[in-house]
């Protein structure tokens, strides 16, 4: 089976996006291209996604903050 982690071992590089981030695909990736072992596996890769969409991954719509900036910035406003 081709997963993502045959990638990185194949040293093909994802998809990138204008500011060198990793693009919308990430979802599919995380749920599609990976062989999950157990279900705790599982639960371990959708946290860090999560993590990782909440903490990191700049929107436009939010003025260019990632989500948890947007809240604390709007917080902090009023």
């Amino acid at each position: 089976m081709f997963t993502y982690g045959n990638r990185l071992l194949k040293k093909v590089k994802g998809l990138r996006s204008k500011r060198d981030g990793i693009t919308d695909q990430d979802k599919a990736r995380v749920i599609y291209l990976t062989k999950f072992e157990s279900i705790d596996h599982i639960k371990i890769v959708l946290d860090n996604y999560r993590g990782h969409y909440n903490r990191k991954k700049i929107k436009v719509q939010l003025k260019g903050m990632s989500p948890v900036q947007y809240r604390t910035h709007i917080q902090t406003a009023a």
